[in-house]
This record gives structure tokens, C-alpha cells and sequence, in this order.
């Protein structure tokens, strides 16, 4: 595995920019560019009941720079700096999360604001952090980039890369305060894919600079981590104390009358039992950015098809009595094809093909999904 990042300080045209990770003593700079630039960045990075101002507070900053180093998640935290005659400050921010527990996909997010003629700083940041993601964690199957439809910007700084069109999910995230339709591009992690993105990074010329000195953290930086962890202590207590809740029922009956069993649950997967045969699990998984539940086939590869379907049919149909987020969607693979009907009778649609399953790479798979009623 290459650890080696191809990030750092370095001149690109007239700009002096460094990408490199959070530093508490960012928070200021960060909140500063985020107001001066809020009508433009505001749309995609809107949260319903959090006002601009909260969101990019220097409490919030803490946080963020604390997660960055302690959560699993994200891969890679990073901001992007500019030298100019104002002297260094924030000026974009990108993101690698990942990967995802069906495909092992990650996904990047990026912005850049207040930096002029950005278009080659952009190109190379985001070159340098989708190849430090496939180098420095080989895991990650692919890239995606997922933007509204109507970001023109984002898609051809998508594609210039090399990303090719997946698909288009429907009411994936809020943009403009409202629940959008996105398209989905990927980037798969290959070898050859690598060496265009070390072509890509290349030929902007970036003039390696020494790295910056970090500046001391700001006194209330001590104060704003103190209360983050003693949110965190409350938020694990309060956990504990909340016992589990079933995403899928104990025992369903299929219409053919299997008697489907799904076990308790372990990290949200249900071992499956039909008619006392096990045959595998499913694993029910929430993304609250999205507000999406999926659920994911682990059943054996050696289940009949026939009793698989029914598995799956039975698993959405209750998923959906009880769905309490925008989304709920299921990856089938062409040995489902016998769901699609009971599906679309519930509600389910077709939004294409997919990235396929860990284990199961050999079997194309198409996302099928479920609009909650009040959307």
C-alpha cells in the first residue's frame, strides 16, 4: 500500500495553495470564507434547522477537526489554503467518506470559494485526494461524485477526471432546501485509473513549496473540544439507555408460504432462516444525509433464486410499512428479476444500474428504491 500523499504547499499559475489536513487554528479563516460566501455555498450545504451562522461557528470547526482525526469516517479531511497578499486562509474543503458497507465504494466533496481562476486548483485537489484514497486505502472499490442535476461546474470537473455516468437517484439530498434529484458518476480504482489521475495532477505544473508552519490553536479552541466531549460522553450514555429497535420483523410468511425468520440482529445484519434452512443474512444500513435505508443481500450465493426473491420481497415489504425515512432501497441482482413486479406494486421503482456486492463482483446489480408517501 502507498502511503505516500501527493498532497501539500505548492504553486499552481499565480495561486501558492496548500491542501493539507484541519488544523484547529483554521477555524476562523473557515468561518470567515464560509459567510463571505454563503449565498453561493449555502444551496448544496444547506441543513434544515441550523441556521449559516451556527453551522460555521468556531464550535463547529472544533468539531469537525475532532472528527476528522477520531471518527472511522471520513478517509480523508482536508482543507485547501491560499498565500495571497491577505496572507494564508481558507479558501475550499474537501472530503473522502467511505467505504460503503454494500460496494465499497467512497464518495468526495468538495468546495472552493473567494479563490479566483480556480479552475486548475480544483482540478489538481481533486485529482490528489481521489488518488490518495485509491492508494492509501486500496479497499475502496470506486469513486463517486454525486452532484444535483442542475450543477453543470461539478459534473464537468467530474468527467474531465474521468468519471462516467452511474446513475440518477431521485430526492437523494436537500438542495436549494428541497429534496433534489442527483446524478451519480464513478471512478473505479484501477490501475490505469490511477495513472490518468497522476497524468491529471501532472499537467498542472504544481511547484512542490516547504509546507507551512501551524499556528497555535486559538485559546477557545480548549473550551469548544472540552464541550464536545462531554456531548459525546451524553450522547454514548443516552445510547446505552435506548434499547435497540428491529429494522425487520422476527418471522414473515411469503406469498408462497415460506416461513421467513430474521434473527436478531448483529452490526444491523439479520441472519435469514427460511423454513429453518439458514440461508445467509441482510443487513439493514441508514445514511441520514440522504435519508436513505438500504438494505443488503448477504444471502448465500447458493440460495435458489426463487427463495432469495421471496427473502428480499418480504424484507422491502416491511421495511416500507414502516419506513421512516425519504428512501429505501434494495441493489437486485438479475437472479431477483421475480421481485421486480411485487416491488412496483409497493411502490418501488427502478433508478438503473449499480455498483455490485463485495464477494458477488460477477453479478450485475440495479438499485431499486421507494419514495416515502409525504415526498
Amino acid at each position: 500500500m502507498n502511503t505516500q500523499s501527493h498532497a501539500g504547499r505548492v504553486r499552481i499559475a499565480e495561486h501558492v495553495v496548500e491542501l493539507r489536513s484541519l488544523r484547529l487554528s483554521d477555524g476562523a479563516s473557515w468561518r470567515k470564507t464560509n459567510l463571505d460566501y454563503e449565498q453561493r455555498l449555502q444551496d448544496a450545504f444547506h441543513e434544515p434547522g441550523v441556521s449559516w451562522d451556527e453551522k460555521h461557528s468556531t464550535a463547529a470547526w472544533a468539531e469537525q477537526w475532532w472528527t476528522a482525526r477520531n471518527a472511522e469516517n471520513p478517509l480523508i479531511s482536508r482543507v485547501l489554503t491560499v498565500d495571497d497578499e491577505s496572507g494564508p486562509r481558507v479558501v475550499g474543503q474537501q472530503s473522502v467518506t467511505g467505504p460503503d458497507p454494500r460496494s465499497g465504494h467512497a464518495e468526495t466533496l468538495t468546495w472552493v470559494a473567494g479563490l479566483p481562476q480556480s479552475k486548475a486548483v480544483t482540478y489538481w485537489m481533486s485529482a490528489v485526494d481521489v488518488l490518495d484514497t485509491f492508494e492509501q486505502f486500496p479497499r475502496v472499490s470506486a469513486m463517486l461524485a454525486v452532484q444535483p442535476v442542475e450543477n453543470r461546474g461539478s459534473l464537468a470537473l467530474a468527467t474531465s477526471l474521468g468519471f462516467t455516468y452511474l446513475q440518477t437517484a431521485r430526492s437523494l439530498r436537500d438542495y436549494a432546501g428541497t429534496p433534489t434529484d442527483h446524478t451519480i458518476y464513478v471512478l473505479h480504482n484501477t490501475a490505469e485509473s490511477r495513472r490518468e489521475l497522476q497524468k491529471a495532477i501532472d499537467s498542472v505544473a504544481p511547484q512542490e513549496l516547504p509546507r507551512s508552519r501551524a499556528a497555535l490553536p486559538p485559546a477557545h479552541a480548549a473550551v469548544d473540544l472540552a464541550r464536545i466531549t462531554v456531548r459525546r460522553i451524553r450522547a454514548k450514555r443516552a445510547a446505552r439507555a435506548v434499547p435497540a429497535t428491529r429494522s425487520l420483523p422476527a418471522r414473515a410468511l411469503s406469498d408462497d408460504g415460506l416461513d421467513i425468520v430474521f434473527g436478531d440482529p448483529h452490526d444491523g445484519r439479520y441472519p435469514v432462516t427460511v423454513d429453518g434452512v439458514p440461508m445467509g443474512a441482510l443487513q439493514v444500513t441508514g445514511d441520514a444525509g440522504s435519508s436513505t435505508t438500504t438494505i443488503i443481500d448477504w444471502m448465500r450465493r447458493d440460495t435458489p433464486p426463487a427463495i432469495a426473491t421471496d427473502v428480499l420481497v418480504a424484507a422491502c415489504r416491511a421495511a416500507a410499512e414502516r419506513q421512516d425515512t425519504r428512501r429505501l432501497t434494495v441493489a437486485l441482482a438479475e437472479r431477483h428479476t421475480g421481485a421486480h413486479d411485487p416491488l412496483i406494486a409497493i411502490g418501488f421503482f427502478s433508478e438503473g444500474a449499480t455498483l455490485p456486492t463485495l464477494g458477488d463482483e460477477g453479478s450485475p446489480r440495479e438499485s431499486w428504491t421507494r419514495l416515502r408517501n409525504d415526498t
